[in-house]
């Protein structure tokens, strides 16, 4: 579940920064009052459980940014900019699921 929610968050980042192992993604600032981005912090613990080389995910309010430390030697740095450039939620899905630990995710 919380896999589908940062999905559904993608269609509103761009990539800021990004040096291998960290990436940093502006959010559009409409989206900062979503309830979804409000939960990020809560789902990050769950998110490093499910997704295989995700390490810390932090949501920076007063800069409109969030930041993802992962393990690049199990995520390949060019997943994120794929990522974002896939056009639908199921084929993100798809990509994100090669990732995946033990836990299952659910397609909306």
């Amino acid at each position: 579940m919380e896999l589908e929610k940062l999905i559904h968050l993608t269609k509103h980042f761009s990539i800021a920064h990004h040096v291998q192992g960290r990436i940093r993604f502006k959010i559009n600032r409409e989206l900062m009052n979503d309830p979804i981005v409000k939960e990020i912090s809560v789902f990050s613990d769950l998110l490093q459980t499910q997704i295989n080389g995700f390490l810390t995910i932090r949501l920076n309010k007063a800069a409109f940014s969030l930041v993802i430390e992962y393990d690049s030697d199990k995520i390949p740095p060019a997943t994120w900019e794929k990522l974002l450039q896939i056009p639908t939620h199921q084929e993100k899905l798809l990509l994100l699921q090669k990732f995946l630990g033990g836990s299952n995710v659910s397609e909306s």
